[in-house]
């Protein structure tokens, strides 16, 4: 029996981000180690437990499927979950009458594959079948690219676009049931650029909006982009695309010069590890054009927009690439890229028999490795969309790319590029998100945003006296009393007397701001931070019902005499009796009215 073993031939146990209900869990030991004291990224060879009868020309990866294409016409189609079960599949044809297979285009969820041939013939295979269908009005188109349809297909591929090697733009549709398996592709060409071969195309559609799509079109020059509503479907007879591509016209993004010689491709990150691929929420992409100069590269946001999306892109030279600055420097290299793939965080190079790992973020290259024997030639890069994992082909060999929490220096990189929210976003640990949260409350002050900087503060680690002695110099009592709020609540409650230090201090501040309303409002003033009488009876308001709240959570950390005398000085009646009430103190409540001699309070009180 023909059996694949995904064990890496290498010294090494195999550590691939793989779920262990899938079969592929890593030896013991490996997951327990720290993941920064692991390489984040590993080229593992896989060895292959079955004799190859002849060369890999194509292959492709997806939904945890993995399509072969032999030399010989074979295709084998094996399912990595129980990899013992190869599915041979012959096309209809031997080789020497419609070429050798030369390329594959596999979609997301490994429904759907179509083949292509040197001789431009080209076949579509579902995966509950065995037997390729010739797809005869495709007869003679070399097929370059391929933009699958966004919607999860089910039997049918549903509205997909082609890119030709002649720089034209197919819609097709092809339907699997048994009632149409026979018939023909539905076909509409939809458009033709001089630029020659389409090398790549992707559709999505927009969040919010299911009638309007993002279609992206790659050429060795030329990047376009082009959004708006699409048409209702082949269900009334039509093409979903033509009225995108005939009343919309498209952002370019275009090289100063292009080469013919370079490899040209698009390429798109995929799902984020957490994401579950069946879900109808989207999430934002990233994407990358490859091409002579280098690879251009931005995010795929929600807005319709192509100049703001290219705007915001940059260009990272071949050269830049090439090169690397950790023990294995090597100089610049005038190499052209074989191929691309992009991670959740960074891109992917094959160079040469190089493998070459570059933040998307900073062009830092974290991985420089000669992986191929020289003379050796990769037949394909491919990214498995849904499951985040990275594959290389050879001629005779298959290689995993391994990526390994690849995010782990992602919130230092945000922090250094002032993205405070996106760095707390991927902080991993408590001391990551204090030191980001510091920083980010200074920044907060330099702009002199001093609420903002008071609930950041209360997350950090900055020492407590710096921060209250900014809110004190600069005359931002609220901010203060936002601060310690937020400190209050982190502290642990065996810090008990740091705890009482700070509940005391606030009823301190709660009762001076509480005062200085008042004074607003009986003198018709206005304060400082511009609050008019109006305005301060509804701010003290709001003040004394969050003195309120503050001594109902926190009435176990207020000294009682502390409290008393505290609001006493301040001739603060109400909350003197709020608080006596919160803490069922009604001997004082009693106290208080029959010292002033108003009885018939001190029985109500009681």
């Amino acid at each position: 029996m023909i059996r694949l073993d995904l064990r890496p031939d290498l010294p090494t146990p195999s550590v691939g981000p793989r779920n262990p209900s899938d079969g592929f869990a890593a030896g013991n030991g490996v997951l327990d180690l720290d993941d920064t004291a692991l390489p984040m990224f590993v080229v593992e060879r896989v060895q292959l437990q079955f004799s190859i009868a002849a060369d890999f020309v194509a292959a492709q990866v997806a939904n945890n499927v993995l399509v072969l294409a032999l030399s010989n016409g074979r295709i084998l189609r094996i399912d990595l979950n129980r990899p013992e079960d190869i599915d041979d599949i012959d096309l209809p044809k031997k080789p020497g009458e419609i070429g050798v297979i030369r390329r594959m285009f596999l979609d997301p969820t490994a429904s759907h594959l179509l083949i292509c041939t040197a001789l431009g013939e080209n076949y579509y295979l579902h995966s509950q079948h065995k037997h390729p269908r010739a797809l005869a009005r495709l007869r003679g188109v070399s097929i370059e690219s391929v933009a699958w349809n966004p919607s999860l297909p089910t039997a049918s591929t549903r509205e997909i676009l082609l890119g030709a090697a002649d720089g034209n733009v197919y819609e097709a549709f092809i339907e699997t049931t048994s009632e149409f398996y026979k018939k023909d592709i539905k076909l509409k060409n939809l458009h033709k650029l001089p630029d020659g071969p389409i090398t790549g195309l992707w559709a999505d559609t927009l969040p919010g909006r299911s009638d309007m799509r993002r279609v992206m079109i790659a050429t060795q020059g030329r990047l376009f982009h082009l959004a708006g509503k699409v048409g209702s479907g082949h269900d009334s007879g039509g093409s979903i695309y033509t009225k995108l591509f005939e009343s919309e016209q498209p952002t370019i993004h275009e090289l100063s010069r292009a080469s013919g010689a370079a490899t040209s491709a698009l390429v798109v990150s995929p799902d984020p590890p957490d994401r579950n691929p069946y879900e109808e929420e989207s999430h934002e992409r990233a994407y990358a054009w490859l091409s002579a100069q280098g690879v251009f590269h931005g995010q795929l946001d929600s807005s319709a927009e192509g100049n703001k999306i290219f705007n915001e892109s940059n260009m990272l030279p071949r050269s830049q690439l090439g090169s690397s600055n950790g023990s294995n420097k090597r100089n610049p290299t005038t190499d052209y890229i074989d191929a691309i793939a992009l991670t959740q965080w960074h891109i992917v190079s094959l160079i040469g028999g190089r493998v070459v790992a570059t933040n998307r973020l900073t062009g830092e290259v974290v991985y420089d490795q000669i992986v191929l024997e020289p003379g050796q030639k990769a037949v394909s890069l491919s990214v498995d969309l849904q499951k985040n994992t990275f594959w290389m082909f050879t001629a005779q060999e298959i290689f995993e790319v391994v990526v390994r929490d690849e995010d782990r220096n992602i919130w230092q990189i945000m922090l250094k590029l002032r993205q405070f929210d996106a760095a707390l976003q991927h902080a991993k640990t408590p001391a990551q998100r204090e030191t980001v949260a510091t920083a980010y409350g200074d920044n907060l002050v330099v702009k002199r945003q001093f609420m903002e900087a008071a609930s950041v503060y209360g997350r950090s680690n900055k020492p407590f006296e710096e921060v209250a002695l900014t809110f004190i110099d600069n005359a931002e009592p609220d901010a203060l009393r936002t601060y310690l709020l937020a400190k209050l609540g982190t502290l642990k409650k065996a810090a008990i007397m740091q705890r009482v230090m700070i509940a005391s201090w606030l009823v301190e501040i709660f009762m001076a701001r509480l005062n200085s309303l008042d004074d607003t409002i009986i003198t018709q003033a206005e304060l400082a931070d511009g609050l008019n009488p109006a305005q301060s009876r509804e701010q003290l308001r709001a003040v004394q019902g969050e003195f309120q709240d503050f001594v109902n959570k926190y009435k176990s950390d207020l000294d009682r005499r502390t409290v008393y005398d505290v609001v006493s000085s301040h001739g603060r009646e109400q909350e003197l009796l709020y608080f006596a009430n919160a803490v069922n103190d009604y001997n004082y409540v009693l106290s208080y009215w029959v010292q002033r001699e108003r009885w018939r309070r001190g029985v109500d009180g009681v």
